[in-house]
């Protein structure tokens, strides 16, 4: 079953990256890791970011050395040096499909081959994977990593023999990995870790925790000292934080319902008293203003406050992107694509209260809970787009795929569910 879905996503991402894709002499991600990944192979610095920080005319501008977390851009920078140029383009097809193929494997673990087949086709036709795996970002990435975490831990669930020592290296190279690609990730895994030291029936568990926690500890005590040595103060964020939370849930986040609050921070009129503030600022001091500046307006504008980032939560759901037609191509297929996997998936989990296996419940109580509630959080609190809740799509996946399967067992076209 594994086979078949590494398989059939693979092909169907290669096609898309050969045929759909053939103008792009490389893939970009949507962030500065493309840039940045360049800087490093030909200066040897991890050093870059957006001009927005401070405006395009300081003086002196600020040298950016953490401005996004790492993870992605040393991803792209072996790439770009280990594969020959023809290739670069496939580079981030393993992601698509160790993430694709991490979730199918979670959901055969809850009800067998069949389900773990289903969502494997489901999550490599959906719009967003099929247009978008090739050519994404540090959000696909830390699913792929977080979900390939997840289906170790449930294949571990009831079995009575110690993971052997090359597993939990590999679990703990993920984990710091993961941890240097997203901070939800960070969370996620930690909560994940967590659970062998409250759950009873995960204690079994508890050896692959550790490895987890270590990994996500070992990179975040890696990130802190670079960024003391480099920027004169051990941090574990990047220094995009502060501008990405005061454009997402500032006063500039009202239009989110017109386009992107972030090109509002690019806008000299809107931004021409921030920028004259921070003159002169080191890298660390402008994300402390930007902190301060939203800490400022959450406190004043509670209200306001909660009502753009549920705007901003809908929206990611839905989907749609508002800066085009709402009757555009675009548009409709993704409303009408992510609207059908999200009914699917409330009648799925509806359907995984009655699986009777031990290990399926207990992934679906507390692993997914707890790979969504930090993904919704971050959709609340960051940026609008359907790359932000990559990592819960998974979950969607398998419950969609575990509701088509029943409707098609109630038809009688197929027996594919164990009985409950």
């Amino acid at each position: 079953m594994l086979a078949v879905v590494a398989v059939w996503c693979f092909l169907s991402q290669f096609i898309v990256a050969t045929w759909v894709l053939k103008d792009h002499p490389r893939f970009e991600a949507p962030n500065y890791s493309t840039t940045i990944a360049w800087g490093l192979l030909q200066h040897g610095q991890l050093a870059g970011g957006q001009v927005k920080l401070q405006g395009p005319g300081a003086d002196p501008p600020a040298v950016l050395r953490r401005y996004q977390l790492p993870g992605e851009t040393l991803y792209i920078t072996a790439a770009y040096r280990l594969l020959p140029a023809s290739l670069v383009l496939y580079a981030h097809l393993p992601i698509t499909v160790l993430l694709v193929a991490s979730v199918a494997w979670v959901a055969s673990r809850i009800a067998g081959p069949p389900l773990g087949l289903a969502t494997g086709v489901l999550a490599s036709l959906q719009p967003f994977v099929v247009l978008h795996g090739p050519v994404w970002d540090d959000a696909f990435l830390a699913a792929a990593l977080v979900w390939l975490i997840v289906a170790v831990l449930s294949s571990r669930l009831g079995s009575p023999n110690r993971s052997a020592t090359y597993v939990l290296a590999m679990l703990f190279g993920a984990a710091a990995w993961a941890a240097l690609a997203r901070q939800e990730a960070q969370m996620i895994l930690s909560l994940l870790a967590s659970l062998a030291w409250i759950l009873p029936a995960c204690r079994p568990l508890r050896r692959e925790s550790v490895a987890v926690a270590g990994g996500v500890l070992a990179a975040l005590l890696a990130w802190g000292i670079r960024n003391r040595i480099v920027t004169g103060e051990f941090a574990l964020g990047a220094s995009r934080d502060g501008i990405t939370l005061w454009e997402w849930n500032g006063p500039n986040a009202r239009a989110v319902w017109d386009g992107n609050p972030e090109a509002l921070s690019y806008d000299h009129e809107v931004m021409r008293s921030h920028w004259n503030r921070v003159a002169g600022r080191s890298e660390n001091d402008i994300n402390r203003y930007y902190l301060g500046q939203i800490r400022e307006h959450v406190w004043q504008h509670p209200f306001d406050t909660l009502t753009t980032s549920l705007s901003k939560l809908s929206l990611s759901l839905a989907g749609v992107a508002v800066q085009k037609p709402l009757t555009g191509a675009r548009n409709l297929v993704a409303l009408g694509s992510n609207t059908l996997l999200i009914l699917l998936a409330l009648r799925g989990l509806s359907l995984l209260r009655r699986i009777l296996h031990p290990a399926a419940r207990l992934i679906a109580r507390w692993f997914f809970p707890l790979i969504a509630l930090p993904v919704l959080a971050a959709l609340l609190v960051g940026p609008v787009g359907l790359r932000y809740r990559i990592a819960l799509d998974g979950v969607l996946w398998i419950a969609a795929a575990l509701a088509a399967l029943d409707l098609l067992d109630r038809f009688g076209w197929t027996r594919s569910l164990p009985a409950r």
